[in-house]
């Protein structure tokens, strides 16, 4: 039985979440989902959608230039969750949740702008 997401003696996650409300693409073997991502730890992420993967499908979770690899753990009414295969960094953890903080309440041109001046592209 898989371990991901629990601590021995109670169900609980042994990784820190953070909320990371943003679009990911899913992508499998043979077709691609659209999802959002819902929370995200260095072990694993939960996403909602209309069209997910099924259990044990592996997966490309490509958000914001992180492209992280998957298994499809488990999935009901609308939600999936998957775990990474390696773990991603803590570092990517932050800076998406980072990213989330900064461009909540924002008019999508103000994030546009906001991501281009992280990127550099504009002073």
């Amino acid at each position: 039985m898989s371990t991901f997401g629990k601590r021995e003696g109670g169900g609980r996650r042994r990784a820190i979440r953070e909320a990371v409300p943003l679009i990911v693409v899913l992508t499998c073997r043979t077709h691609s989902h659209e999802a959002v991502l819902v929370d995200l730890s260095t072990t694993g992420a939960r996403v909602r959608g209309s069209e997910l993967p099924n259990v044990d499908d592996d997966l490309v979770l490509n958000v914001e230039g992180l492209a992280a690899y998957g298994v499809v753990r488990w999935a009901r009414m609308g939600y999936c969750g998957i775990e990474f295969e390696p773990p991603i960094g803590l570092g990517q953890v932050k800076a998406l949740a980072h990213k989330v903080t900064l461009s909540r309440g924002l008019p999508v041109e103000m994030r546009a702008a906001l991501e281009d001046w992280e990127k550099g592209t504009i002073r």
